[in-house]
């Protein structure tokens, strides 16, 4: 992967409880907490480390982090639900069909100051959203 395979996105500071954060097309999560909620996560972490090495399927996944399924499947849906997850269809040699999940971080950056907690990630961007962003351009210029 290259700097132009990924997309940036830092996050806003980590508000007062009072106040409602809103989402963006670069930072599809409920608020910042939730990424040092996932970091928290053993789970998660052996999730997204080892669909960062490679695409895994979820077979694959189950066998390298001994996870228990009902928690792999939860922990995965909500992954992907807050974007740091994608999953990507596949035949196999013998016709069947199943998915393959990738790990959509390429770098987290956390800075503590007085001001709160500033979380900045690269996410890498999926071949198919690169594509379309791609071709939309393409056809404005046309």
């Amino acid at each position: 992967m290259t700097d132009s395979d990924s997309t940036a996105a830092e996050t806003p500071r980590i508000p007062p409880p009072s106040k409602e954060v809103k989402k963006d097309e670069f930072y599809p999560f409920d608020a910042p907490i939730t990424i040092l909620d996932v970091l928290g996560d053993l789970y998660s972490r052996q999730i997204l480390a080892v669909t960062s090495k490679s695409p895994k399927s979820v077979s694959d996944i189950h066998q390298e982090c001994k996870i228990p399924l009902a928690t792999l499947y939860r922990r995965m849906e909500y992954l992907e639900k807050n974007g740091l997850l994608w999953k990507r269809a596949r035949r196999r040699a013998d016709g069947k069909w199943f998915y393959e999940y990738y790990s959509r971080i390429k770098q987290i950056q956390i800075e503590f100051s007085a001001e709160g907690i500033t979380l900045h990630l690269v996410l890498v961007e999926p071949i198919e959203d690169r594509f379309a962003r791609i071709w939309k351009a393409i056809k404005k210029d046309l």
